[in-house]
């Protein structure tokens, strides 16, 4: 697996969201973008507009139209969709069936605990479709901080 490249600012932000949306209680989803022609560069986060409970979130079909064509008029993609879990890591059912992107490469990152421990992706489980359309458990070290 190649490596995700992130930025401490992201990471930060990412947990920032989840942390206040989740509230210690609900899941919470954001994904990571970046520019078109570098597939390997996660520069930017949207939160979107959804609804959640304890186990599962529903991004609102509305966000994500608006979102989509808005990454294409900016010549961006959608990189990764990162969420949190109540317990955990680890990929669902549901996390399989309903991927932001279902395409190959795409990665899905789980952090456990609602995203209330430390800062990072120790506890975390990442995932990236396969080219058979599998998700494929990776290794959060393959995130690169820059």
């Amino acid at each position: 697996m190649s490596s995700v490249v992130v930025t401490q600012d992201l990471i930060d932000r990412t947990f920032e969201i989840f942390r206040r949306c989740g509230g210690a209680e609900l899941e919470c989803v954001v994904f990571w973008t970046g520019p078109r022609d570098d597939a390997s560069v996660n520069d930017d986060l949207h939160h979107p507009d959804h609804d959640s409970n304890s186990h599962g979130y529903a991004v609102d079909s509305n966000w994500l139209n608006t979102f989509f064509r808005d990454l294409y008029e900016r010549g961006r993609s959608a990189r990764a969709q990162v969420h949190t879990h109540p317990a955990a890591a680890f990929h669902s059912v549901t996390d399989d069936k309903h991927a932001l992107v279902p395409a190959p490469g795409f990665i899905s990152i789980v952090i456990p605990d609602f995203a209330q421990g430390q800062i990072g992706f120790e506890s975390a489980a990442m995932y990236r479709l396969s080219d058979a359309g599998v998700w494929v458990k990776g290794d959060v070290s393959d995130i690169a901080v820059r």
